[in-house]
């Protein structure tokens, strides 16, 4: 996009590159005949090149140390020192004396330091302009990375407290209905834990021929009550119950007295107990 500065900038340079073209030939005219009065012959052509070249070398000195943040005084000293002795180069090259024709032939080595200065101001504005441009977009970076990082950091701490819940709920369930998963047992399988239960003594309560049976096999409710002659309701309690006697008692290495006391006693006063009803293959 072309902005206003670009504009004025590239309007501005015609003029200065007309000007600056024009004050080269006549200060390379003026030295050229300067080294041929002095006798250097046929290679005097070459003593422009060395004196306005120094000027231009001191000018570009100026962009590089400018550009790179370093001093500019060297390219300043060379540019100044080159400039004034073309200034005397042709002003001493001048055939005829006196002010107006030494002003003449001054003229044109001072036009020459002149554009070159405001040539210097240009790109000394161009780079400080980028600069700022790159200072503002390097924020701009920054503070882009340090959002996005933050963003992170946010669903780092939801993902790790979502797993601590999960974690926390899955040590409850596991504490509430043990770590073994109900399996369904076949004919044969049915058939042992039927004779299982029937070896137990007929006055023992619910819970604990429902813990006789779920330190063998965890079963279902459904299964429990098949085999302990009993209503699903009465199986899924009894193995509820069972489940929580053993992660209370299992951990302590205690004794399941007290957690079968508790067991009968909410059995006596709920649904009675029917008979065993034992299955055979």
């Amino acid at each position: 996009m072309t902005t206003p500065a670009m504009l004025a900038r590239r309007f501005a340079s015609l003029p200065l590159l007309v000007v600056f073209i024009t004050a080269l030939t006549l200060s390379w005219h003026g030295l050229a005949a300067l080294g041929a009065s002095a006798g250097i012959g046929g290679l005097s052509w070459l003593l422009p090149l060395v004196i306005d070249g120094t000027t231009l070398s001191g000018a570009l000195a100026v962009v590089v140390a400018t550009a790179s943040g370093t001093s500019t005084r060297f390219g300043w000293a060379l540019m100044l020192g080159g400039a004034a002795v073309s200034t005397y180069g042709n002003v001493a090259a001048s055939p005829v004396s006196g002010f107006t024709a030494a002003l003449t032939h001054a003229a044109a080595p001072l036009a020459l330091a002149l554009t070159l200065e405001a040539w210097l101001r240009t790109v000394r504005h161009d780079i400080a302009l980028k600069a700022l441009e790159d200072a503002a977009e390097a924020e701009r970076v920054e503070k882009a990375a340090r959002a996005e990082a933050a963003r992170e950091a946010r669903a780092r701490n939801a993902a790790e407290k979502g797993s601590k819940g999960a974690t926390g709920t899955s040590k409850a369930g596991k504490g509430a209905h043990g770590s073994k998963r109900s399996k369904t047992p076949n004919a044969v399988e049915m058939d042992r834990l039927s004779a299982l239960v029937a070896n137990l003594p007929e006055d023992a309560s619910l819970t604990a021929r429902a813990r006789v049976v779920l330190a063998d096999t965890v079963v279902s409710g459904s299964v429990l009550a098949t085999l302990l002659g009993c209503t699903t309701a009465q199986g899924n309690r009894a193995r509820e119950r069972a489940l929580r006697a053993q992660v209370v008692t299992e951990p302590a290495g205690g004794s399941d007295s007290g957690s079968e006391g508790s067991s009968d006693a909410d059995e006596g006063a709920g649904d009675p107990e029917p008979a065993p009803v034992l299955l055979h293959a």
